[in-house]
């Protein structure tokens, strides 16, 4: 079989295909991480209600309202750093911009 550059190219063409195919599968397959937490007063009570936004890289950020305990969950979050936002009327909005989340992680909420 004799190679001509224009083999040469394809067949390089075809390597750079595959190597990006499993690339991408391999990081659909990655390990998600979750981010649960509680948001709560300066008395420590529970507020219910709150929005929580998880922001990363994604255009869209992920949001969640906190229950009747001020619980909030977020699941199957690709591993990285994230700004943490939460709000609710009567509270100064709450933001941390370097969250990191690489397995089960736990953030508690103050607001003031």
């Amino acid at each position: 079989m004799t190679f001509t550059l224009r083999n040469l190219v394809r067949l390089l063409a075809l390597a750079a295909g595959l190597l990006a195919a499993q690339a991408a599968r391999a990081q659909a397959l990655a390990p998600k991480g979750s981010l649960r937490g509680q948001v709560t007063d300066p008395s420590a009570a529970s507020i219910p209600g709150a929005v929580v936004t998880l922001q990363g890289t994604e255009k869209v950020p992920l949001r969640q309202t906190t229950d009747v305990s001020g619980i909030y969950t977020f699941k199957s979050v690709p591993p990285g750093t994230y700004t943490l936002r939460v709000q609710r009327r009567g509270f100064a909005p709450f933001e941390l911009m370097t969250l990191k989340i690489s397995g089960a992680t736990t953030f508690n909420v103050p607001m003031t």
